[in-house]
């Protein structure tokens, strides 16, 4: 079995980047292609075209799904031949995708192709609260929370290039291969502390609590700025909202101990759902900033940018609030309407469908997830078409439901941002509702 440590150990051996192994790390574990451009919120032509240079650095040839079982193969046969170093600790220039080098803390960020987003269109009261939330009223501990495709991870990385020269240190990881905490801490620590190559080795065999105390001394010595990106990569599915994978619950007292902690830091973590602890860590030190779609104005930018076009200013808003103003699912959007519709967003309108390729991909990624009773709340909702009380939700559920179980599903999906709430009524996006009732009329049949 090869290690997360071991794989990025080889990879970065043969040259793959950082946003290159993201992909490498999911498709080896067997996830779907259209999975794997969910998670890492780009259409699934980037994430195969990821993977193509993954094959091509390691020297694969050739098509078919054969180059996958070669490439395992190969990852194996060099693991067992000793070719990797793990004993020794890694050096700074052996992590391409750091931020900063501790040699030059203050120097200019680099941009190394960190990871590749769009460019960010909007968002600058977003930027602009986030900017208060660590510069005045100095959160420890924030938690950015959105649907998949939302722009969270542009939005983090726009974050930590703007306040680069308000820290001593900044550092952002990417969690989408689901690292153990007690290595994303040995990590950490072997930027923010100048001797760890010295000191680290006899730290490794250390605990998490151990090694999350060394942690928490160097956040209260330096002010740092920490994001941590894709955090449900370690969140539970076919359950509520929250919860922690075996083996994973050791994120959970990290993010306990960072907002309690008096400290000059600031940790950013991004996820689709919300984690439990933030119930009752949230408040003056602890924040969750819930990211929604781009407004009309933010959405036509970008659409024009992708080169679609609209022959009326009405189909514009139109378009933008069938996808709440999702960039992932206006980027998928506007490439069929560019290829099939000539750039035309009119003709794509009269269609009269949303859902198709990648959107349904993305949004069955998410429905995977779901609780039983969660998915029977979705149905219903959809069924409806229209905002519904609790009472009458409550009231058609097969079967019965309690009222604390129908409670606790319907913040659980507020907390994956799969449920609108207008004060005592519940309702759906419309592409939501469009993909859950084909999938009704498909589980019908």
């Amino acid at each position: 079995m090869i290690t997360p440590e071991l794989l990025r150990e080889l990879a970065i051996r043969h040259g793959v980047s950082e946003t290159e192994f993201e992909v490498l790390s999911r498709v080896i574990t067997g996830k779907a292609m259209s999975v794997v451009a969910a998670d890492l919120e780009i259409d699934a032509a980037a994430a195969r075209k990821r993977l193509g240079e993954v094959y091509r650095k390691f020297g694969i040839i050739g098509k078919g799904p054969g180059k996958l079982a070669k490439l395992q193969q190969l990852l194996l046969q060099q693991a067992q031949d000793g070719e990797t170093a793990l004993a020794t600790v890694p050096s700074p220039t052996d992590h391409p995708h750091r931020l900063t080098q501790p040699a030059d803390r203050m120097g200019k960020l680099p941009d190394d192709g960190l990871i590749e987003v769009d460019p960010l269109y909007g968002r600058t009261e977003e930027l602009a609260k986030l900017e208060e939330l660590i510069l005045t009223e100095r959160c420890r501990l924030i938690e950015l929370i959105g649907l998949s495709g939302i722009g969270k991870t542009t939005l983090s990385l726009a974050l930590a290039k703007r306040l680069y020269h308000q820290f001593d240190q900044v550092i952002r990881r990417s969690l989408s291969h689901a690292p153990a905490l007690k290595d994303l801490l040995f990590d950490l620590l072997n930027i923010l502390i100048d001797d760890w190559p010295e000191q680290g080795l006899s730290q490794r065999q250390g605990s998490e609590s151990e090694l999350l105390e060394l942690l928490l001394t160097q956040l209260q010595r330096r002010r740092c700025l920490l994001v941590l990106d894709g955090v449900e990569s370690m969140l539970r599915s076919d359950t509520l909202a929250g919860h922690y994978r075996e083996g994973y619950s050791g994120y959970s007292e990290l993010l306990k101990q960072v907002a309690r902690t008096d400290h000059q830091s600031c940790l950013v973590i991004t996820s689709s759902e919300k984690t439990q602890e933030f119930t009752t860590l949230e408040g003056q030190k602890a924040r969750a900033f819930h990211l929604q779609g781009l407004n009309d104005s933010e959405a036509s930018s970008f659409l024009q940018a992708k080169g679609a076009f609209a022959e009326t200013e009405s189909d514009w808003p139109k378009l933008v609030q069938l996808y709440r103003g999702n960039p992932l699912a206006l980027k998928i959007a506007a490439v069929t309407i560019q290829e099939l519709f000539g750039g035309s967003i009119s003709d794509f309108l009269q269609q009269g469908t949303t859902v198709f390729g990648d959107i349904r991909n993305l949004l069955e990624a998410q429905f995977n997830r779901l609780s039983t009773l969660e998915r029977d709340i979705l149905y219903w909702l959809t069924i409806y078409c229209e905002p519904v009380e609790l009472a009458d939700l409550r009231a058609d559920l097969v079967p019965s439901v309690s009222l604390p179980r129908l409670l606790e599903a319907l913040e659980s999906l507020g907390r994956r941002s799969l449920v609108e709430r207008d004060r005592a009524l519940f309702s759906l996006q419309p592409v939501v509702m469009e993909y859950l009732a084909v999938r009704l009329i498909e589980k019908m049949a």
